[in-house]
Parts: structure tokens; sequence; C-alpha cells
């Protein structure tokens, strides 16, 4: 079994994240653009990371480009725990990690 989900599996998380995010209050008058800083280690140009930059995508449109999804691939941000770290500190605002990177 793959660590990571399939492309359904990543589009299908997406609606109720993208939902959320219009119900946060004033968001859509923000004046400056919510930045999402995403880590994975799915290298760049596998199907994964293709499905977050869609979902990106699809945050920007419904949002009036006031949500941007940055993707950090290939591990760039570290290793699944350290990734864990980065969002507990605020550096990350989500990650695409297995289990293994949860413990």
């Amino acid at each position: 079994m793959s660590p990571f989900p399939n492309r359904r599996s990543v589009r299908g998380r997406a609606l109720p994240l993208l939902a959320l995010l219009a119900l946060v209050p004033g968001l859509a008058a923000a004046p400056k653009p919510l930045r999402l800083n995403l880590g994975t280690l799915a290298p760049r140009g596998s199907s994964y990371y293709q499905a977050l930059l869609q979902m990106g995508d699809a945050w920007r449109a419904a949002s009036g480009g006031q949500v941007r999804l940055v993707v950090y691939p290939d591990g760039t941000q570290g290793s699944e725990a350290d990734m864990v770290r980065l969002m507990r500190i605020g550096t990350l605002q989500a990650g695409l990690v297995t289990s293994t990177g949860l413990e």
C-alpha cells in the first residue's frame, strides 16, 4: 500500500477544507492573500504533487485569489517528523504525511 493517498482521496479531502476556508470570517475581504505552506515527501512531478497543485488552484479560484497554496515537494522541508515540528511552530500550515510522520 502506498504511503500517499490517491488523487481521488486528496481531491475528496480538499472540498471540506475549501468549505471551511469559505466560512472563515473576513477571508473574502482580507486585504492580503492567505498563504498556506505545505510540505511533502512526494516527488516534484508525481501524481501526488500534481493533485496538490490542482487543489491549490481550486482554492485560489474559489477564494478569488485570496488563498495561495505553496507546495514544497521532495522533502525539502525535511523528514515527516521535521514537517510536523514545522507545523507546530507555524512555518508550515499543512503537510502530506503518513501515519509514521505523526508518531
